[in-house]
């Protein structure tokens, strides 16, 4: 992906998990009174779990700052390998749920 290009919009069906190898990535809330920033990101980032563990719609809108190089993995392909090796489920459930956590301080901060 080139800057500029959406990685994920806001109010989709999900993608899946979308990992960033390379590049940097601007993560945006939409709502009536237009874009807000939420969060940067870098290498080594995922963005999309929130859809996965929910079953939902994507909340986001995430956009490549620079070029992107990233790894995308299915919905379906996620859920049989989480069932299939619960020891990893299980580590990356606490991964996803420590980032969220994180997201979430950071957001309440004035």
């Amino acid at each position: 992906m080139v800057t500029g290009d959406q990685i994920v919009d806001a109010g989709i069906d999900a993608p899946g998990l979308v990992i960033l190898l390379e590049g940097d990535a601007e993560v945006y809330a939409l709502g009536p009174g237009g874009a807000r920033h939420l969060n940067s990101l870098g290498p080594g980032a995922h963005v999309g779990e929130i859809s996965l563990l929910s079953k939902s719609l994507t909340s986001a809108r995430v956009t490549a700052r620079t070029q992107v190089r990233g790894l995308r993995i299915a919905r379906d392909q996620f859920e049989l390998y989480l069932e299939s090796h619960p020891s990893a489920a299980l580590r990356i459930y606490r991964l996803f749920s420590e980032g969220l956590a994180e997201r979430v301080r950071a957001l309440s901060v004035p």
